[in-house]
């Protein structure tokens, strides 16, 4: 089983090597996509040679990136991707709980969420992203029938025919 991970970046220069060296540690197959950067970070990640990179010329959005990571991952084999950001607020040592869930071949979406249990250290984010993800998560609840208690953040599968 071909897992990427990927991470869309814009102007992540303060982040980006602290992010990566974690990852990288962690899982080797590793694909950022630059979104038109222009704090430098966009000529850090050219000069890695540890990572697979995909540059915008100019900010496309970060939908449009992750849109990117899973087309770059159904075109070179891949079979799932897991998704995170590079500011730090996705912690990279959760990466194997995602992997031994994968390897279990039971579900075709895994998601984490920080905001499940309360934490100290975590602030609850926006009210309309609190919304769009509740909103999210409703839909595709509904859709599964209910089978799932997940939120719209984290680990995707690649479904066999291209969206």
């Amino acid at each position: 089983m071909q897992i990427l991970v990927a991470i869309p970046v814009f102007n992540e220069l303060t982040h980006v090597q602290k992010v990566l060296d974690k990852v990288l540690g962690i899982h080797s197959d590793l694909l950022l996509v630059d979104d038109g950067s222009t704090d430098g970070t966009a000529e850090y990640l050219a000069a890695r040679k540890d990572i697979r990179l995909i540059a915008h010329p100019n900010n496309r959005g970060y939908g449009r990136s992750v849109i990117d990571s899973f087309t770059y991952a159904c075109d070179n084999g891949f079979d799932w991707v897991i998704t995170m950001d590079c500011d730090e607020q996705h912690d990279p040592e959760r990466i194997p709980r995602f992997i031994r869930e994968i390897r279990k071949d039971k579900w075709d979406i895994i998601s984490g969420s920080r905001y499940l249990q309360p934490r100290k250290d975590d602030d609850l984010p926006p009210g309309d992203r609190r919304m769009i993800n509740s909103t999210i998560t409703a839909m595709i609840n509904e859709h599964l029938a209910g089978a799932s208690r997940m939120h719209f953040v984290g680990s995707r599968r690649i479904a066999p025919a291209r969206w």
